[in-house]
């Protein structure tokens, strides 16, 4: 993935889980966070940021409100 990242081109994003996100967490892979908040209640779910570090570690940039409620937040690692 590391290579893909230093290649010349568009961004790329990735929709997936926190287990998906989290190894590519582990590698430095991110410039940017954007989560959309939901405020749906599910029940117990997979933390995002299992190492608190890589949290206590990003910037918030942007706040975005949306007319249904949610909310986007875009975070840059410091």
């Amino acid at each position: 993935m590391m290579k893909m990242k230093q290649q010349k081109g568009k961004d790329m994003v990735l929709f997936g889980g926190a287990g998906l996100a989290s190894s590519f967490m582990q590698n430095n892979l991110f410039d940017q966070y954007n989560l959309i908040v939901n405020l749906v209640v599910l029940g117990e779910g997979t933390p995002l940021f299992k190492n608190p570090d890589v949290s206590r570690g990003l910037k918030l940039q942007q706040v975005r409100q949306f007319n249904c409620g949610n909310v986007l937040l875009s975070y840059h690692p410091k």
